[in-house]
């Protein structure tokens, strides 16, 4: 629901542990420019990641747990329960087919997460004249 279109809508879970993971598969690599995830709401402020970090991966293969990419990259950590990386490409090089924000410590409160936004890029001869 995190990534629903519905702007009430959102992920609420129970407290996440180090290790615990939300993935995010395209159906195709994506060149991706701004990656933007908002936890945590007006009236439940402390329902945030509190320690987590945002990596990005490709070459997505099928495993016993399911389709998942076979190498990630880090972005970033989460400040404040959100983080934003813009120029995505340029920092990393390669299209992307797996997002995924992983805890990388224990947290007593639920997490939510209300948004992940995604910003797309064309490469120029795709683009109108």
């Amino acid at each position: 629901k995190a990534y629903s279109s519905i702007v009430d809508e959102y992920f609420w879970g129970k407290p996440p542990c180090t290790g615990d993971f939300f993935l995010i598969i395209f159906n195709k690599s994506t060149k991706i420019s701004r990656i933007k995830i908002v936890t945590g709401t007006d009236d439940r402020q402390n329902d945030i990641l509190h320690h987590g970090a945002l990596e990005v991966g490709q070459k997505s293969v099928e495993t016993k747990q399911g389709r998942q990419c076979s190498s990630y990259i880090t972005l970033g950590e989460f400040k404040g329960g959100n983080i934003e990386v813009n120029n995505v490409y340029h920092k990393i090089g390669f299209d992307i087919e797996c997002a995924r924000i992983v805890i990388t410590a224990n947290q007593k409160e639920w997490l939510i997460i209300r948004t992940i936004s995604l910003w797309t890029t064309q490469p120029l001869s795709q683009l109108k004249k």
